[in-house]
């Protein structure tokens, strides 16, 4: 065999370890890039249940605005 052909081949092999490097560390980005998603979307879903609960109905409402203008009443 040649130098340009060993050359070659080692170039070639080197490339292919380098490609399945590459695949490997794609495959643990995508792997941590999905378990970053599913703790987004917990975070998210706790997020908007906690906003569901603080939001209150419009009779809810009605009854703090007389109540806070019965304050104002008072104190006025």
């Amino acid at each position: 065999m040649s130098d340009k052909s060993t050359d070659l081949q080692f170039n070639l092999a080197q490339a292919l370890a380098d490609l399945s490097k590459g695949e490997t560390t794609a495959t643990a980005l995508e792997n941590h890039l999905d378990d970053l998603e599913s703790k987004i979307d917990k975070f998210l879903a706790a997020f908007e249940e906690g906003n569901a609960t603080q939001e209150t109905s419009p009779e809810d409402q009605d009854s703090k605005n007389a109540e806070g203008d019965h304050k104002a009443e008072k104190s006025g």
